[in-house]
This record gives structure tokens, sequence and C-alpha cells, in this order.
């Protein structure tokens, strides 16, 4: 009962977030892309270059630029719109990408089978325990490497494992992080298992098994 309750509430956050990066999509993208089209369509006017408004409208560009790159920032963080139209893999890879821009971080992605066949609901799940991860690595571990490795063996049971080559910490300590309970509930919503190897100057490895 408690499995299928924590299911539901999930399955209702998602709805949620997708319904927000949707509409950040729809209306404040799509109005900064105008904006931008149409200031460079002034900057290109004759009368611009002999004012001097061209140093205004390229300003202008700047800003939609930066706001265009934070508003997909958000959808991103809010829902994977790349995870619904083209995949697992292909939204992990974009995930990877965009943390390997921003921070001093090497990711080794591996996964010999096949993630695109996994379950939608599923795939949600797994999107944001390596979101949860990535943010943990860059926030707490102080890493300069990262292992994402997907596996699944005969019992059907899909494994990933995410570590780094972090500072660790006390085991104890980990556990009551926020990030990781929430982790640990999205695994045991699945009925799947979550273990935590660390120690002081160690890293931390964390093993997800979940029956398919």
């Amino acid at each position: 009962e408690n499995r299928a309750l924590t299911q539901h509430t999930l399955a209702i956050q998602e709805d949620e977030r997708r319904r927000l990066a949707q509409e950040l999509h729809d209306e404040l993208g799509q109005s900064l892309t105008a904006i931008k089209v149409m200031t460079v369509t002034i900057e290109k006017r004759d009368i611009a270059k002999q004012t001097g408004i061209a140093q205004s409208t390229q300003q202008i560009v700047a800003i939609c630029e930066h706001l265009m790159s934070v508003v997909g920032s958000m959808m991103q963080q809010l829902h994977p719109l790349v995870l619904t139209e083209l995949g697992l893999k292909a939204a992990l890879d974009e995930l990877i990408a965009h943390w390997q821009q921003r921070h001093n971080l090497a990711i080794a992605f591996i996964s010999p089978i096949d993630i695109d066949s996994l379950p939608a609901h599923l795939s949600i799940h797994i999107f944001r325990m390596v979101q949860e991860a990535l943010t943990n690595v860059v926030r707490h571990a102080k890493a300069s490497e990262m292992v994402i490795e997907f596996s699944c063996d005969a019992t059907h049971q899909l494994h990933l494992v995410l570590k780094d080559n972090g500072q660790g910490c006390d085991t104890l300590q980990m556990q009551k992080g926020f990030g990781l309970l929430s982790m640990r509930e999205r695994v045991r919503s699945l009925q799947g298992d979550f273990h935590i190897h660390t120690a002081p100057a160690q890293g931390l490895s964390l093993s997800i098994h979940i029956p398919l």
C-alpha cells in the first residue's frame, strides 16, 4: 500500500513537472524567440546603424539568448522533453553533456543494454535518479570523475551503478541526505534494492537493482 501511494505521488509530481515544462516552452520560450527575431530584424535596418540602435539591439539579443538558455535548463530540470521524444538514452546523453559543460566533471556512461526499451514509468524514475546523483556529486562530493553504468542479469533485474572519485563520507551521514532519501524512495516504489558504499576519502558508489 505504501509503495502504491509513493508511486501515485511521484506520478502526480511528474505530471505537474511535465505541464510546467510545456508551458515554459510554449509561452516563455517562444516569446523570447520572437523578441530575438524582431530585434535582429531591427538591427539589420539602415536606420539602426545610423542612429546607434545597433549596439542596443545586440545587447537585447544577448539577453534573450541568456534567458533562453536559462529557460532550457529549467525545462530540463522540470521534465526532459527529449525523454518523451527520443528515449532514455538520448535524454541521459543530453543530461550528461549539460553537466559536463558546466562543471569540471568527466562522466563515463556505460550501457551495453537497450535502455530505450524500458517502460516509460521506469525510464522517468531512472532519469531522476541519475539527475539526483549528478547533483549530489557536484554539490557535495568534490569529485572529478563519475561512472554511470547499466547492466541486466539472467534474473531480469536492471542494475544501475553510480560511482564517483570524490571525498566520500560516513555511510550513516550519507543516508540522511535528502537527495539519497528521495532516490531510495523511488527504488522502493519499484520494489528494488538500494545500496550505498562510501567512506571518507574513498568516493561514493550507489548500487540500484530493479526487477523488470
